[in-house]
């Protein structure tokens, strides 16, 4: 029973990404050309299932068939985006939210999309392909709030680490809150 208090007693550490082990230029280069890769795969995979001169054409007349297999690949180069932008430029952000964005983006949501997208396309249902069409723009959208949720708080982070002790907002926060409850009513 007291090994297990003392383990909740340690104090908790943050991981942050930091300098990467890999050159900077390496990394521009990745992040240039991995979203790229994602829409041209996405878009050959929709190209060779919907011409019929291709030899992986699968019969089907559903117009959505194309926007559903480019729609993966445009998901999974915004994932690509958000995690190099987060490795060039949020040094300060908690790598376990970088980790997350491989983690969720790419394995636990981008694999079974694809093959959700390709089962769509072949079954030729065409509700399914508009509803699949529909889930990666929300999952897009998604990935863009949390982008935008995880700038503004490596941005906050980095603008009340930089203030001298004397000037922290949440330390004058705390006393104005402080002062409040001195007050009588």
């Amino acid at each position: 029973m007291a090994s297990t208090a003392a383990q909740h007693d340690e104090p908790t550490t943050t991981v942050v990404i930091g300098e990467p082990k890999v050159p900077r230029a390496v990394l521009w280069a990745v992040a240039v050309y991995l979203p790229s890769v994602y829409i041209a795969a996405g878009s050959l995979v929709a190209y060779s299932i919907t011409d019929r001169r291709s030899p992986f054409f699968i019969a089907g007349e559903s117009p959505w068939r194309a926007p559903a297999l480019v729609m993966w690949g445009i998901y999974m180069a915004v994932v690509a985006v958000v995690m190099m932008h987060m490795l060039l430029f949020l040094p300060r952000a908690p790598m376990a939210a970088c980790d997350a964005v491989v983690d969720v983006g790419w394995i636990w949501v981008g694999a079974p999309l694809c093959f959700l997208a390709v089962v769509a396309v072949c079954l030729d249902c065409q509700w399914m392909l508009v509803a699949v069409v529909c889930i990666i723009v929300l999952l897009i959208a998604a990935l863009f709030a949390h982008w935008a949720s995880l700038l503004t708080i490596t941005t906050m982070l980095a603008f009340f680490t930089a203030m001298p002790s004397h000037m922290n907002m949440m330390h004058a926060i705390v006393e104005v809150g402080r002062e409040v409850r001195r007050r009588p009513a």
